[in-house]
């Protein structure tokens, strides 16, 4: 068992931030992921819920680099990240939980 971090262990733990910026996808003239934006900080989870075809899959593939968006960006703490792949991904500490 772990013991659990000090009051001052959690306070000088480094934030990272997340971001998307304008992000899109389409497949042919269908467009599947249409501008999102959003920001989430280390140590918090984050649900992504729609129905059937809204886009879930398709965006948490671009942001795990396992797809590449055809516009906008993603930044880790303020710093795009270019020709993102899944075992860079990794490296930095991005999890993904796939559906199937």
């Amino acid at each position: 068992n772990r013991a659990m971090p000090t009051a001052t262990e959690q306070t000088t733990k480094t934030v990272h931030k997340l971001a998307a910026l304008g992000l899109h996808k389409a497949y042919g003239e269908r467009p599947i992921v249409k501008g999102v934006d959003f920001e989430i900080e280390s140590g918090k989870v984050a649900g992504l819920l729609g129905p059937n075809g809204a886009g879930k899959t398709t965006l948490m593939k671009i942001l795990f680099g396992i797809y590449k968006s055809d516009h906008g960006e993603i930044e880790l703490n303020g710093q795009p990240l270019k020709n993102l792949n899944p075992v860079d991904a990794r490296k930095l500490g991005f999890g993904m939980v796939h559906q199937h």
